[in-house]
């Protein structure tokens, strides 16, 4: 008797598993007919799988490949990347059949249309503040990174306070030369300092945050 009501709840228990996965719907046709993985308000929605005429594995966003995901057609194409509302979008590699051999597409996709190769930034600014503009300039290979300050288009000599922090290397403080030595790339530094204005009647503090992926002897050029 006991083992009979065991089985009850056990079969009770994978009915009930697979109605939560039935009710969990993928709103793309060619692989909504089975769906493993999380769920949200009964559409697929995180991470999980789904099979159908074709195969996708990765995340989804109400119901819809979103995010990165792995997706195979049944013709033998594979498509490893990023998604948007179902469609490839972003970053990502198409391996196909053509002229008969193996076939790979590499770079940026915007719904659905290849685009062409994906551009990589040599760097990026997240934090500036208190400056009129910048620049930045890669002028051959090395490790180091000098910084000139500028103000009406001249060497600005009027800072106190400077300092210079990296993930990586040495900061460079001297008289005439300042900036990071011996870097290790990606490189992520930040520059304060303070100095005043164009009519000199005030001080300001100044900050700014930045990223240089590609490696090299670099200067950047902050104008205030």
């Amino acid at each position: 008797m006991k083992k009979i009501f065991s089985l009850i709840l056990l079969s009770l228990f994978l009915t009930s598993s697979i109605k939560a996965q039935t009710d969990c719907k993928v709103l793309k046709p060619e692989i909504s007919l089975l769906y493993k993985g999380d769920c949200k308000n009964g559409l697929a929605h995180g991470y999980g799988k789904a099979d159908g005429i074709d195969h996708y594995e990765g995340n989804f966003k109400k119901g819809l490949p979103n995010g990165f995901g792995i997706y195979a057609w049944s013709t033998g194409e594979v498509y490893e990347g990023s998604w948007m509302n179902g469609l490839r979008h972003g970053k990502g590699k198409y391996t196909f059949f053509f002229n008969e051999k193996d076939t790979t597409q590499e770079g940026k996709w915007v719904k659905d249309e290849y685009t062409g190769m994906a551009v990589e930034k040599e760097y990026s600014v997240s934090v500036r503040r208190n400056l009129d503009r910048y620049s930045f300039y890669r002028r051959g290979n090395g490790n180091t990174i000098f910084v000139k300050l500028y103000q009406l288009g001249r060497i600005n000599s009027d800072i106190n306070n400077l300092t210079l922090s990296g993930n990586s290397g040495f900061p460079m403080d001297r008289s005439t030369i300042i900036g990071f030595d011996q870097v290790s790339y990606p490189f992520e530094g930040i520059i304060k300092y303070r100095t005043w204005n164009k009519m000199h009647t005030t001080q300001y503090d100044v900050v700014f945050e930045f990223k240089i992926i590609k490696p090299g002897d670099w200067v950047i050029n902050i104008h205030n």
